[in-house]
């Protein structure tokens, strides 16, 4: 074997350090292509993607993002700062702590992998909801170095996810308001159960329920609420009017159309005048929702929700089913509250009917009246035409019988009541007759009176009633005090026969002859003076018992005259008849038969001569 030369082995060296080059370059330009081709790959995905990839330095805090971020959150390279800074400042305040606590912590315990769903906050200023995946890069001592990931955007998802929530709390709500109408026996019962229903299980923040007015400011009156009022229905003056501010709004809009108005956003919507109060309480949407029956949209149901957030036609579809029913169930309860207090009038009238007559039946009847509707004060007064003025048979007052009252008609609401007219005022009646100071002293809101005719059509006197608070039924108040009018009318009239009949018995008790009247089965009902006087029974022993067997031992005589009287309608003549204690009387007679207006006999008459 040849031993190599020192110029050999140079040479073989070289050769062997040029071939390593050679390798090693060859190596290195394969690597490159190879990162080259990595990249273009990276490149390639991340701008094919709608989500948006990023890659954050962890020792220089450089951030980068692809294109998506601008596609997806508005989010330009020139208007964000190329550091992970710019990326927390974004995260939503509420969600920022816990986000960036995670992402550290996953770095720090030495995780390979970090997720998190988090809202994001858009440059227009619109909340995003991300889910956010990041690979952590260590080197070889396991020090995180680099970190890679891509954000996807959530929102439509998350927005069809509340979607299906508020339908599915919808449909709860109906539910729960049907179960609801079975149970409830009170309107205000009803509209308290149903506020809560929709705060506890639709989550909304707060709910009311409302009554139109049909007054001159046409006022929204709240009946019942729940969840965070926090006083906001004294703070704001709700009305459905078309020419004042405060009937602009959803409120207004909804009771004036019958449809239901929705506010995504109340921030947005200028003809929410109350915005500053509503965001205060944390309000940030409002659905209005008419309550309807058959005479029309009497009120409004109001949900207000802690965020804004799109309309979804189930979902509203299914808060206007829930409202209709809880109209139809408002209407079944007054329905049947109006029967009972029409059955409590029956009573209330039999009740008086059955005291008698005389001052304590119109109490009665007063006290009966001013109850079955309800009313604060009520009386009956008697008419004087001439001074134009009324005093007061009976007036009751928070349910006690008060002293007569003597006052002009002058101004007041009774003034049209007398001239036969039934007026009835719903509300605001200090405001319609301010002359009336009694009106105001008494604290009255509301008025309904009717005039007691004569049979002669005069009008006799009046009946009233008063009410602190206005009128929510009109036709039962007109319809009750139609029923009470005419029992009083009816004793009026009878009081003004009875005053003649006993002005004309004070004038029969002066004649010399002895005076009866009996009824066609010959029971006694009058007996003057001059009878006692000649039979010796006083009127109070002789009224109600039979003529026949008080006066006389044989009723063959009387019998003959009787039908005779019945025939002729009259009978002259004389007879024998006995007193008190038996003695004989010789009796020259007159008998009179009474005839009806029809002329149809009812009774007798008997002029008596000893």
């Amino acid at each position: 074997m040849r031993a190599w030369t020192a110029d050999e082995k140079t040479f073989a060296v070289a050769l062997a350090n040029l071939v390593s080059l050679t390798l090693e370059s060859w190596e290195r330009a394969r690597a490159q292509q190879e990162v080259l081709r990595s990249h273009q790959r990276f490149q390639s995905v991340a701008a094919a993607t709608n989500d948006t990839i990023w890659d954050w330095n962890l020792e220089t805090d450089a951030f980068w993002w692809n294109d998506g971020f601008a596609n997806l959150f508005g989010w330009s390279s020139e208007e964000t700062t190329a550091t992970v800074r710019a990326w927390v400042r974004q995260i939503h305040p509420e969600d920022r702590a816990r986000v960036v606590d995670g992402i550290y912590s996953a770095i720090s315990r030495g995780d390979s992998q970090w997720i998190d769903e988090y809202r994001f906050i858009s440059n227009d200023g619109s909340v995003a909801y991300v889910m956010d995946r990041g690979h952590v890069i260590r080197d070889e001592t396991g020090k995180g170095i680099r970190m890679v990931g891509g954000m996807t955007d959530l929102s439509a998802n998350k927005a069809a996810e509340r979607a299906l929530e508020r339908s599915h709390r919808a449909l709860q709500m109906l539910s729960s308001c049907n179960e609801m109408l079975i149970r409830a026996t009170a309107e205000d019962e009803l509209l308290v159960e149903a506020c809560r229903i929709a705060v506890e299980i639709g989550g909304y923040r707060m709910a009311w329920v409302g009554y139109a007015m049909d007054d001159e400011l046409r006022r929204v009156v709240p009946m019942a609420h729940a969840g965070a009022e926090d006083g906001y229905l004294s703070e704001v003056s709700i009305t459905w009017s078309d020419r004042q501010p405060t009937g602009l709004g959803p409120v207004g809009q909804a009771i004036r159309s019958g449809h239901l108005v929705f506010l995504e956003d109340i921030s947005v919507r200028p003809e929410f005048f109350s915005q500053d109060a509503a965001r205060a309480r944390g309000y940030r949407s409002v659905i209005s929702l008419p309550l309807k029956d058959e005479n029309g949209v009497f009120g409004v149901i109001c949900l207000y929700g802690a965020e804004s957030h799109p309309a979804n036609e189930d979902e509203l579809k299914m808060l206007q089913d829930m409202a209709n029913d809880l109209a139809f169930g408002i209407a079944n309860i007054r329905s049947r509250e109006e029967k009972q207090r029409a059955q409590d009038v029956v009573v209330k009238v039999a009740q008086a009917v059955s005291s008698g007559t005389g001052s304590e039946f119109f109490d009665l009847l007063t006290l009966n009246m001013v109850e079955a509707m309800g009313a604060l004060a009520g009386g009956i007064g008697k008419h004087d035409p001439v001074l134009n003025t009324i005093d007061t048979i009976s007036f009751v007052y928070e349910g006690k019988l008060m002293d007569s009252v003597h006052y002009s008609l002058a101004g007041t609401p009774c003034e049209d009541v007398t001239a036969g007219d039934i007026c009835i005022f719903e509300s605001g009646i200090q405001q319609l007759f301010p002359n009336d100071h009694m009106l105001a002293e008494l604290g009255m809101e509301a008025y309904a009176g009717i005039p007691l005719f004569h049979q002669d059509g005069g009008v006799a006197g009046i009946m009233m009633v008063l009410f602190r608070e206005p009128l929510k039924d009109t036709s039962l108040v007109h319809s009750t005090l139609q029923i009470f009018a005419a029992r009083a009318a009816a004793e009026l009239d009878r009081q003004q026969a009875d005053a003649r009949i006993r002005e004309q018995a004070s004038l029969l008790d002066k004649a010399q002859d002895a005076i009866l009247v009996r009824d066609l089965d010959h029971v006694i009902t009058y007996w003057n003076k001059s009878a006692e006087r000649l039979y010796g029974w006083t009127a109070a022993e002789a009224v109600g018992r039979s003529v026949q067997d008080l006066l006389y031992k044989d009723t063959a005589t009387f019998a003959i005259a009787h039908e005779h009287t019945l025939r002729s309608g009259e009978w002259v003549g004389e007879m024998n008849q006995i007193d008190k204690l038996g003695r004989d009387l010789n009796i020259e007679g007159r008998w009179t038969l009474v005839r009806d207006e029809a002329g149809v006999g009812r009774s007798g008459a008997a002029l008596a001569v000893n």
